[in-house]
C-alpha cells in the first residue's frame, strides 16, 4: 500500500470518526430532548391528575355537605312533626283547664266581631255546650254591646261534623265562616309556630 493509499484510509477513518461523533452528539441531543418532553408530559399528566383529584375531592366534599344538610333538615322536620303531633294530641286537654271558659269567650267575641251580624250561631261539641250555657252567652252579649257597641244575639248548637278544641261561628242558617278552634289557630299561624319551635329547640333562626 502506497503512502497515498495509507493517507486516504486514514482520512477516511478520521471522517468516519467525525461522522460517528456527530451522530453520537445528535443522538444524545435527540435523547435529551425526548427525556425533557417525557418529563414535561409526565408533569402535565401529574398536574392534570392532581387538578382532577382536587375537583373530585371538592365535589365529594360538596356532596357530603349537601347530604348532611338534607339529613339535618329531615331531622328538624321530623322533630317539628313530633312536637306538633304532640300539641294536637294534647289540645283536647285544654277543655279540662279552668281557663278554657275564658279561651272560649275570647274566641266567641273575636269571631262575632268578624262576622258582624245581628245573630251569630256558635257551633261546638258536647264539651263546649257545657260551658256555653245561657248565662255565659248573655255575659258575652253584654260585653259586645258595652265594649264594642255591637248588639249581637248568640246561640249555641251541636254539630256532628264539628271537630277541634274551641268553637265555630257563623251567621245563623249559613255555612261556617269563622274557625275559632285551637287547631285552626295553629294552622293559620303555622309558619310562625314552626319558626318559634325550631328556634327554641335548635337555638337558631330556622
Amino acid at each position: 500500500m502506497t503512502e497515498l493509499d495509507i493517507q486516504i484510509v486514514q482520512d477516511a477513518d478520521e471522517e468516519a470518526g467525525r461522522i460517528l461523533d456527530q451522530a453520537r452528539v445528535q443522538a444524545q441531543a435527540i435523547l435529551d430532548q425526548a427525556r425533557q418532553e417525557a418529563a414535561r408530559t409526565a408533569e402535565e399528566i401529574l398536574r392534570q391528575g392532581l387538578a382532577a383529584a382536587d375537583v373530585a375531592r371538592t365535589q365529594a366534599e360538596a356532596a357530603v355537605e349537601l347530604e348532611v344538610r338534607r339529613d339535618n333538615l329531615k331531622m328538624r322536620e321530623k322533630v317539628l312533626v313530633q312536637i306538633l303531633t304532640g300539641i294536637y294530641a294534647k289540645a283536647t286537654a285544654l277543655r279540662s283547664v279552668p281557663a278554657y271558659a275564658e279561651y272560649l269567650k275570647d274566641c266567641i267575641v273575636q269571631g262575632a266581631l268578624v262576622i258582624d251580624t245581628s245573630q251569630v250561631e256558635i257551633v261546638g261539641s258536647v264539651a263546649e255546650q257545657g260551658v256555653c250555657q245561657r248565662t255565659f252567652l248573655n255575659a258575652i252579649e253584654s260585653e259586645l254591646a258595652g265594649k264594642y257597641a255591637k248588639n249581637i244575639s248568640l246561640d249555641f248548637s251541636i254539630d256532628p261534623a264539628f271537630h277541634g278544641t274551641g268553637v265555630w261561628l257563623k251567621s245563623r242558617g249559613r255555612p261556617m265562616v269563622c274557625d275559632g278552634t285551637f287547631e285552626g289557630a295553629l294552622e293559620r299561624n303555622y309558619e310562625k309556630v314552626r319558626r318559634d319551635i325550631l328556634k327554641e329547640v335548635f337555638r337558631d333562626d330556622a
